[in-house]
């Protein structure tokens, strides 16, 4: 678990990065730690008016820390394919929010009905993967979605699949993860 002070520093790393890619230079004193060359799954997340505005990340454990923040920051801004770039006169109408991911675990399940009682809405983030097909849905979208098996569903249809109900096939893995995460308008 990171800490206060340690999230608020990833935070405003985030902001940095995006503002000095949109060309309002800033700086930011990168404290020393080994948490830092931590890897990480990290998503950075962005919104505007409490609207999503892009979000984008990386699953596995690939980057540290330090490094997974630019890039994701970075990526979510401008390369998210649901919205056009973030412009300058933007940033002060954006909130980033960060989310540092637990390594996944797959669920072992023989039925879809043990499946889902091995969920827990509202703590779990999933991951579907069949064949070429992944995806991914944080925690923070149990806010939008209300049942478990709805929640699998959609989560097919982030997957590229057609068939809503591809998570209950054999051959579909279905992961759990955890997630830590915090934003600019974050109380703790």
């Amino acid at each position: 678990m990171l800490s206060l002070s340690q999230r608020k520093v990833l935070i405003s790393y985030a902001r940095v990065c995006v503002e000095n890619a949109v060309g309002v230079p800033k700086t930011i004193e990168i404290p020393k730690g080994l948490w830092l060359e931590e890897k990480k799954g990290i998503f950075v997340t962005i919104h505007k008016n409490k609207e999503l505005r892009g979000c984008i990340g990386f699953t596995e454990p690939i980057y540290t820390l330090k490094e997974g923040i630019k890039k994701v920051a970075i990526l979510a801004s401008f390369e998210d394919p649901r919205f056009p770039p973030v412009k300058k006169e933007e940033l002060k109408e954006i909130s980033f929010e960060v989310s540092v991911l637990s390594d996944k675990k797959l669920i072992e399940h023989k039925t879809p009905k043990e499946l889902s009682g091995k969920i827990t809405p509202k703590t779990d983030g999933l991951v579907l993967e069949y064949g070429e097909y992944v995806g991914l849905f944080l925690p923070q979208v149990w806010k939008q979605i209300n049942t478990k098996e709805e929640f699998l569903k959609e989560l097919c249809f982030k997957a590229g699949l057609n068939d809503s109900n591809a998570w209950k096939s054999p051959r579909a893995k279905i992961y759990r993860f955890s997630v830590q995460a915090f934003g600019e308008n974050t109380k703790n």
